[in-house]
């Protein structure tokens, strides 16, 4: 049955982040120089025609459907938070000092690392783009869908790497 086999994948997917999150504590509690790391996930799965979405952090998924973007992830940070509350604007935050600032990860600290799992059904055409801060910290929205949009090779989408330094809360 193929909605059984979606959440079969939905459920290893999750099941996986947990075994990441797993192995970082044993690591962590082995080797003490390793203390304090942690790793944002999203990933992305087609399983009969359903996109299965599964996302810690603050990296982030987009999805390019007939032309025009979305974010398909809520990022798991301090001014999401802030925005979520209404204690700042999406433009305040895109300079807020505590910006990586991050509250769910898969880490050493009492953190919950449950992802958020997400399905859809998949459309011919969609595009999806998995990026860290160092890309969506950096760049508008409208940049990315622009460029997204425009580039029908997904080999030729340009990439800067830009290392982002993190810190959990």
């Amino acid at each position: 049955d193929a909605h059984s086999d979606v959440a079969t994948v939905a459920n290893m997917m999750e099941t996986s982040v947990m075994a990441a999150h797993d192995a970082i504590v044993g690591n962590a509690k082995r080797e003490r120089h390793l203390a304090g790391m942690g790793t944002t996930v999203t990933a992305v799965a087609l399983i009969n025609a359903f996109w299965i979405l599964s996302h810690i952090g603050d990296s982030r998924a987009y999805l390019l459907r007939d032309g025009k973007l979305c974010q398909m992830t809520a990022d798991h940070s301090y001014v999401q938070h802030l925005i979520d509350t209404g204690r700042i604007t999406p433009a305040e935050a895109r300079n807020h000092p505590q910006r990586n600032v991050v509250m769910r990860v898969l880490c050493d600290f009492d953190i919950d690392p449950h992802p958020d799992i997400a399905m859809c059904h998949a459309h011919p055409g969609d595009r999806w783009l998995l990026c860290s801060d160092g890309l969506c910290g950096v760049l508008e929205d409208s940049t990315i869908e622009e460029t997204l949009v425009s580039v029908s090779d997904q080999a030729a989408v340009p990439y800067t790497h830009i290392r982002a330094h993190e810190t959990v809360l």
